[in-house]
């Protein structure tokens, strides 16, 4: 059989990640770089069932712990922010969609039970600048933290693990724009 038709189908089957890599010689399926332990379970079991591998060699595949993938899926969280109008505190249709998608992460990744050694807080982070009245900036954006806060326990996060925070973009290197929203992940020691 071909060599490149039998690789062709395995990717096909076997739906290698990006830091996947798959070669193929002499009847041998070679897989190589990081991947799930889930991946790797899987993919033992549908290779021998490709035309044309009679063996599958993960010998170079590393997995990737549980740890890197939290902390991954952290960064990810992190790197989300919303960004609003002029005095707009609500998020739209659009902006819904978005959150949905953050609140699927922080329920993937986070774990809020109380019987561990550390708890995750979420600081909810609205950005805005002394520009203006910055009093009225400061409160605009407060409200823009306690609605994501309000919206986040509606969808079932524990209240007491949201954190609004108000950052002055001027204050520092704040990478995110004036009137957006922002999240950080922090463990917090937790005490009985």
């Amino acid at each position: 059989m071909e060599p490149s038709f039998v690789l062709q189908r395995a990717i096909r089957a076997l739906k290698p990640t990006e830091s996947i890599k798959l070669s193929y010689r002499a009847d041998t399926l070679y897989a190589n770089g990081k991947a799930m332990p889930s991946w790797v379970s899987e993919a033992n079991l549908k290779a021998p069932l490709i035309a044309g591998v009679a063996y599958f060699n993960t010998d170079e595949l590393s997995l990737i712990t549980t740890h890197e993938v939290v902390e991954r899926d952290i960064l990810s969280i992190e790197k989300r922010h919303f960004v609003f109008g002029f005095n707009v505190v609500e998020i739209d249709d659009q902006r819904r969609l978005e959150f949905e998608g953050l609140i699927r992460e922080v329920a993937n990744v986070l774990d809020f039970s109380k019987d561990q050694d550390s708890i995750p807080m979420i600081a909810v982070i609205a950005h805005t600048s002394y520009a203006g009245d910055a009093i009225a900036n400061e409160t605009v954006a407060l409200n823009r933290a306690k609605e994501f806060i309000q919206l986040m326990s509606q969808s079932g996060l524990p209240e007491e693990a949201l954190m609004p925070i108000v950052s002055f973009v001027e204050d520092g290197q704040d990478a995110y724009p004036v009137r957006s929203v922002s999240f950080k992940v922090n463990y917090l020691k937790n005490t009985p």
